[in-house]
């Protein structure tokens, strides 16, 4: 009974998701393709209001339960901190945590990532849990909105060794524990206290040459640099000024460069 209710749930947040996105092509796009994977783990969730805007994608790995339910949680459980008016920063990071908390049991041995653009009084807030990524094009240029979190990042590894845990390589991945590719992430709970559900968090104020944001999981830049990604984004919205369309074209191009993973990419038009 529980788990019907919980995949009703999760149908009403895609079919919200999907009803925003046919009336606002114009504001931003989103793409998925399976890819060569034999499932797809990916998910998003998209909102919009009167005073800001979400976006999330979620890239799950061991199914996509967590990855699912970030789509139908996440966002709900950041806009209802009470820091939420005056510090979305802190918002974005007690609403990561209470998700994290409160996950059933079914992610003891799954996970996803999420990276999220939160737009706000002319600000970007970017929230970063894994290797998804965020990237913005000012004129041109790609400027990195996150760093990912891979277990042999420097800082990351420090942590991991100093809470008793160890990262080794194999086939040139580094793994946390021997088994995740990412030191950050929603469940993994077999792997506490190693990887953690804490957000990086950035802000950025949104100036007259800053043109879009691209936020897409690891399939993507897997094959494709930051600046490779915008250069395709860029060269689609100059065709044709669909997001939408951009995004396709930004899944579709990686597809074709030979990622192994699932494919998700969200464009956002800034100006």
């Amino acid at each position: 009974m529980l788990k019907k209710i919980f995949n009703n749930l999760i149908l009403l947040a895609s079919l919200l998701a999907s009803s925003l996105q046919a009336n606002l092509t114009d504001i931003y796009g989103y793409a998925s393709l399976q890819g060569r994977r034999p499932n797809m783990e990916d998910t998003y969730f998209v909102k919009l209001s009167s005073d800001h805007s979400f976006y999330g994608l979620f890239d799950g790995h061991g199914g996509n339960l967590v990855s699912r339910y970030l789509a139908l949680k996440l966002y709900f459980n950041i806009v209802t901190q009470a820091q939420f008016k005056l510090s979305p920063l802190r918002a974005m990071l007690l609403g990561a945590l209470a998700t994290n908390h409160e996950l059933p049991s079914l992610a003891y041995t799954q996970g996803s990532t999420a990276i999220m653009a939160l737009i706000k009084g002319g600000r970007i807030y970017i929230g970063n849990v894994g290797d998804s990524r965020a990237v913005l094009s000012q004129n041109g240029l790609a400027v990195a909105l996150s760093q990912d979190h891979k277990p042999n990042r420097p800082d990351e590894l420090q942590r991991i060794k100093d809470l008793g845990g160890f990262v080794v390589n194999h086939g040139n991945i580094a793994r946390l524990q021997g088994v995740l590719a990412v030191s950050r992430s929603f469940g993994d709970f077999n792997l506490r206290p190693y990887v953690i559900a804490d957000p990086e968090a950035l802000v950025h104020l949104i100036m007259p040459n800053d043109e879009f944001v691209i936020l897409a999981c690891d399939g993507v830049w897997d094959v494709f640099s930051n600046q490779q990604s915008v250069d395709l984004v860029r060269a689609s919205l100059d065709q044709n000024s669909d997001p939408k369309n951009a995004a396709q074209a930004l899944v579709q191009a990686a597809y074709d460069a030979g990622s192994m993973d699932n494919l998700s990419a969200i464009v956002i038009k800034l100006n």
